[in-house]
């Protein structure tokens, strides 16, 4: 015999008991365990209005489609600006406004400055924050 017979006997011993009676703690059962998106905390994104633009003149709620289907459902989305379509004013430097919900009664605004192109982006989040000042 070995160094290590007695520990393998031990463990010999307990094949086919109850973990708890060989000192272990059985894992917890698989419908016990959540995923992060099965979360209480997890609230996904409900887009309210995209719009890029609303500084030159261009109608509001004109990306409103795009980000939705970018971004609605997510806890997080990082969105990037597709290549712009036709500009009313060639000159103007856009901004991009983004409003979302993640409950009903939070309403989101972010925004990109006036000069926003395609391949920016903007992270619109429904995480909670946990850290200080919150």
């Amino acid at each position: 015999m070995n160094s290590t017979t007695p520990f393998f006997l031990g463990a010999l011993a307990c094949i086919g008991l109850a973990l708890s009676a060989c000192g272990a703690t059985p894992p917890a059962p698989a419908s016990s365990l959540r995923t992060s998106a099965q979360s209480t905390d997890a609230r996904p994104i409900t887009i309210v209005s995209g719009t890029y633009g609303q500084n030159c003149g261009t109608a509001l709620g004109n990306a409103t489609l795009e980000l939705s289907h970018q971004c609605d459902g997510r806890r997080t989305c990082s969105y990037v600006l597709p290549p712009a379509t036709r500009n009313a004013k060639p000159a103007c430097r856009r901004d991009f406004r983004a409003e979302w919900r993640c409950s009903d009664t939070e309403l989101h605004t972010a925004s990109l400055s006036a000069g926003a192109r395609s391949g920016d982006v903007l992270v619109l989040s429904c995480e909670r924050e946990n850290g200080a000042g919150k």
